[in-house]
């Protein structure tokens, strides 16, 4: 078991089983698993986060910050411009990756798709 100082709000596991993320309200924490103990190996600042989604194939993390969806590389954390996603004009409620991670789909508090 391991304990953070802030509150994890979503958790994702990678495809593989070997790697984990957290979200918190202002942090995207990546872990490796080991056998006894998670060891924290990257963080990266975010703002008012709830959601976090990891792709199907495990190379891409979708991530709710307030309204819009950030897209991250998994392997480098890297969070390019262009794959932020401003579509809602309320709370995301849910992401979805289609099968093949070429996109997502993500609902919103105001019923929006």
């Amino acid at each position: 078991m391991e304990r953070v100082d802030e509150i994890i709000v979503d958790l994702a596991i990678h495809p593989s089983g070997m790697f984990a993320v957290t979200a918190t309200k202002y942090s995207i924490k990546y872990y490796a698993i080991c056998l006894k103990n998670f060891e924290m190996y990257q963080e990266t600042p975010v703002n008012d986060c709830n959601l976090i989604k990891m792709s199907n194939g495990g190379h891409l993390l979708a991530a709710q910050e307030q309204n819009d969806i950030c897209v991250f590389k998994f392997w480098t954390g890297e969070r390019p411009e262009a794959m932020r996603f401003i579509w809602h004009k309320s709370a995301i409620i849910d992401i979805q990756w289609l099968k093949d991670d070429s996109g997502f789909v993500s609902t919103a508090a105001d019923s929006t798709i």
